[in-house]
């Protein structure tokens, strides 16, 4: 009897090696992006060769075929489409074979990455060198031919669909591989060649620049602002890089949520403000904050050879504080939330963002400065009666510039973003086309694009879309033949083969390596198909 036991499962049912569940978990989530990426990649993307590529490109073209068969201008013709396959064949590919350095690979992790996704892909790569060879075949028998029959032209197209197909299939799990972010994809899929341009985004560096702005800024108004005490520079220092960091964490939690619930709100989902999730993210920053309320000065006295006693009553003295950065969370998810996707100039969003959050921080500065009292007030000020205005005024100027920052940035990045979705939906694939028509006109009009989606009728006659759930990496328990109290274990992978037009499965690390399987999936059809 055969069990298969989803990999989510792995912990309740044997002990497998850590590393490689995570793994198999991580193998698991590709295939459903990479075939999404995959598809843009091939019929909406632009791609030229670059530099080096660009040379061989022609080369290979131009001492095989001939000039007439060379095109860069990327106008969808058939010698365009052709020469398309052809360097996206050898930018992945085919540098396998001869172990070619690989310029967009960069560091050492790129190389490891391509060497594991081309050996895991090893069926796939075999069968575009196969795909390969006959498109090279079939360019020089229509290209060469003073009157090419439709014949020629027909088996052309399917060759260079197939290549494409299947070499963007390789170059999506590369990627996804290598980057966990949208920018970070964007940016390897630009140095490779396709049309790209990432959008800014609210990354590491515009996060660290958050932090050092709100830790100088908060050096400043403790320094300069009037009303306030001679403090030591150690102090100065340890206040502010403390907030710094705090309000950093804040905005990190705060754009986390804001681009979850973008992302439903694009799926159709009930757009309820997310104040659940930005709950849980306000008090995970707290936890983050007092964790810093506490490391920071405690290392910064021990370093002057000072007790953790004095760290522990000023902290419990200012526990108050955290009431900021979680405020802070709350209302920089809310606004990037639903003023993220404004179609408004980005200035104007940046403006109301600052305001709105300088308010938020206003309320949470008085509110702070009347938790903590006097007493500790009047360690900064030289007036604790006035302090709580100036508390508030200092702490809302700080929220109305990390506002403005946050939402200038982040709305032009969902804007890029927007606009990029909103052509590759409404494109009509003139660009790259997988055949051509004649038009009215007398040249070539490519008619809407089509792609085997549609399993196989004796396997089922599911579309692609009625099988995708089933995609995934699952883990096969089964006795052993040759003793039944033996069990065999290993991975079964199920993906969607492009080329086959049906979901295929393929067996893994098997002891028996020798008898390892692999073939079509059946899924039975619908009745009215049947």
């Amino acid at each position: 009897m055969l069990i298969i036991v989803v990999a989510s499962q792995f912990r309740q049912v044997a002990r497998i090696d850590r590393a490689a569940r995570a793994f198999c978990v991580r193998l698991a989530a590709i295939p459903r992006e990479a075939d999404r990426l995959a598809f843009e990649l091939a019929q909406t993307t632009g791609f030229v060769p670059r530099d080096d590529l660009r040379s061989k490109v022609t080369k290979i073209v131009s001492e095989n075929i001939g000039p007439q068969a060379l095109s860069f201008s990327r106008d969808g013709t058939l010698p365009d489409r052709f020469t398309r396959a052809i360097g996206l064949y050898n930018l992945f590919v085919g540098p396998r074979q001869n172990a070619a350095a690989l310029d967009f690979t960069g560091n050492g992790y790129g190389r490891s990455a391509y060497a594991m996704i081309i050996q895991l892909g090893d069926a796939v790569a075999a069968r575009a060198d196969a795909r390969y060879e006959e498109m090279m075949h079939a360019g020089l028998a229509f290209f060469t031919s003073p009157l090419p029959t439709p014949e020629l032209k027909d088996a052309l197209n399917r060759n260079i669909a197939e290549v494409t197909n299947l070499t963007c299939g390789l170059v999506s799990r590369y990627v996804l591989f290598c980057e966990r972010t949208h920018s970070g994809r964007l940016q390897r899929l630009a140095r490779m060649g396709f049309a790209y341009s990432p959008g800014p985004t609210f990354g590491l560096d515009q996060w660290a620049t958050t932090i050092f702005l709100v830790t100088a800024w908060s050096i400043g108004m403790m320094v300069f602002m009037p009303g306030t005490l001679p403090i030591d520079v150690d102090k100065v220092l340890t206040i502010a890089v403390t907030f710094g960091a705090s309000i950093g964490f804040a905005v990190l939690g705060a754009i986390v949520v804001a681009q979850r619930f973008i992302g439903r709100k694009e799926g159709n989902t009930p757009g309820y403000p997310p104040i659940a999730e930005l709950v849980v993210a306000g008090l995970v920053v707290v936890g983050l904050s007092i964790a810093l309320r506490i490391g920071i000065p405690l290392v910064s006295a021990l370093m002057q050879g000072g007790g953790y006693q004095d760290v522990l009553r000023q902290f419990i003295e200012r526990l108050y504080g955290v009431i900021t950065p979680f405020i802070c969370t709350i209302s920089l998810g809310l606004i990037c939330s639903y003023m993220g996707c404004s179609r408004m100039s980005w200035y104007r969003v940046a403006a109301l963002g600052a305001l709105a959050n300088g308010a938020a921080l206003t309320c949470a500065g008085w509110l702070v400065a009347h938790m903590i009292g006097q007493q500790v007030l009047a360690l900064f000020y030289v007036h604790p009666q006035d302090a709580i205005q100036l508390v508030a005024l200092s702490t809302g100027l700080t929220g109305f510039i990390v506002g403005g920052m946050v939402l200038a940035v982040f709305n032009e990045s969902e804007r890029i973003r927007n606009v990029t979705a909103e052509r590759i939906a409404t494109s009509p694939h003139k660009e790259f086309p997988l055949h051509d028509a004649p038009s009215i006109a007398g040249g070539l009009e490519p008619p809407p694009v089509t792609s085997r989606f549609d399993v196989a009728d004796d396997l089922g006659y599911r579309d692609r879309a009625g099988v995708e759930t089933f995609e995934g990496d699952y883990v096969c328990f089964r006795p052993a033949f040759s003793n039944p109290e033996i069990i065999s274990a290993y991975i079964i992978g199920i993906h969607w083969d492009e080329t086959e037009s049906c979901l295929m499965f393929e067996e893994r690390e098997r002891v028996d390596a020798g008898h390892t399987q692999r073939g079509r999936v059946y899924i039975r059809g619908c009745p009215d198909r049947c």
